[in-house]
C-alpha cells in the first residue's frame, strides 16, 4: 500500500512538468561534469526543475523507504521462524502497472538486467546485473531491492543507467 500511494504522490509531483523534459533530463548520462564555457548546459533540467513539485516528491521517496523497512522487517522476521530450506526454491515473477515484482527465495539466484519495480530475495549467494534498485525507466517510477542474506555479486554495466540504488 505504501508503494500505491507513492505512486500516487510521485505523479502529483510530476503533474505540471512536461513529459518531454522529464525524458530528455531522464536520459542524460553525463549532466555532472562542468564546462566554463557554457556548451553543456541543459536546459530541459531548469524546465522540470522549475516545475516539479518536490515536496511531493519527497514525501513519495519516503513512502517507498518505509515500504522497504517494512518489508523487510517482516520478512526477517518471517525467516527466523522458518526452516532453513523452506524457501530455498521459492521463485515468484510477475508484471504488475508500476513494474516488474520479483521474489526467490535462500537458493543461488540470478537477477538479469530488468527493469523491476520490487525485487526480493530471501538469501543465497546471487548475481545480480544491471539496474538493481534503481529505476531503468520512466515507466517503472520506484525501484525497490531486498536481499536479506548472502554473498551476492552484483554487476552494473548498464550502459550509463542508473545502477545499484540510483
Amino acid at each position: 500500500l505504501h508503494i500505491i500511494d507513492a505512486y500516487r504522490w510521485r505523479q502529483m509531483a510530476l503533474r505540471n512538468v512536461d513529459p518531454g523534459a522529464l525524458r530528455q533530463v531522464f536520459n542524460l548520462r553525463k549532466a555532472h561534469g562542468h564546462s566554463s564555457d557554457g556548451q553543456d548546459y541543459h536546459f530541459a533540467v531548469e524546465d522540470v526543475a522549475r516545475t516539479l513539485d518536490e515536496p511531493s516528491l519527497y514525501y513519495a521517496a519516503q513512502k517507498v523507504v518505509v515500504a522497504a523497512h517494512d518489508a523487510t522487517r517482516q520478512l526477517r522476521k518471517l525467516m527466523a521462524q522458518s526452516p532453513p530450506d523452506r524457501y530455498a526454491t521459492l521463485e515468484v515473477d510477475f508484471n504488475t502497472p508500476l513494474g516488474r515484482v520479483r521474489i526467490c527465495g535462500t537458493g543461488r539466484d540470478h537477477h538479469p538486467d530488468a527493469a523491476y519495480a520490487i525485487l526480493i530475495d530471501l538469501g543465497g549467494d546471487d548475481g545480480y546485473e544491471g539496474c538493481v534498485g534503481a529505476s531503468a525507466s520512466l515507466d517503472v517510477p520506484f525501484s525497490v531491492a531486498i536481499d536479506l542474506s548472502g554473498n551476492d555479486l552484483y554487476e552494473g554495466h548498464t550502459g550509463g543507467r542508473p545502477t545499484q540504488g540510483a
